[in-house]
């Protein structure tokens, strides 16, 4: 198996290899992105399904009483502009990292293919 990755790693240019780790740690923000995506409107919908939860649970109720909230409603409101405003951002970000990285292997793809052929 490390032949294979020494092999491939061989092919590579001197900047696609600086590129590498770049590349790598954005495919782990794009996970992250997603995973905290779908973590965001879980409580939301728990939310909006069943509005006296706000008290049931320690760390709803610390975000309720710390911001001073009146009502479960305007709080739900609240978590609702708050979870649409971070999924834009998300896929913003998304947005810029897919170009970045498209740009990225297309270059290499072309470049390995000139030194190829």
């Amino acid at each position: 198996m490390w032949s294979i990755f020494k092999g491939g790693w061989s092919v590579l240019d001197r900047s696609m290899q600086k590129k590498l780790p770049w590349m790598l740690g954005s495919v782990v923000l794009l996970s992250a992105l997603e995973t905290l995506g779908i973590s965001i409107v879980l409580p939301v919908v728990l939310l909006l399904v069943s509005p006296d939860t706000v008290m049931d649970r320690p760390y709803v109720r610390g975000i309720y009483t710390a911001f001073g909230f009146q009502s479960a409603r305007d709080f739900t409101a609240t978590l609702v502009v708050v979870m649409i405003g971070a999924l834009i951002v998300k896929n913003v970000v998304s947005i810029f990292i897919y170009r970045w990285q498209f740009n990225v292997t297309s270059r290499a793809a072309a470049a390995l293919s000139n030194r190829l052929f």
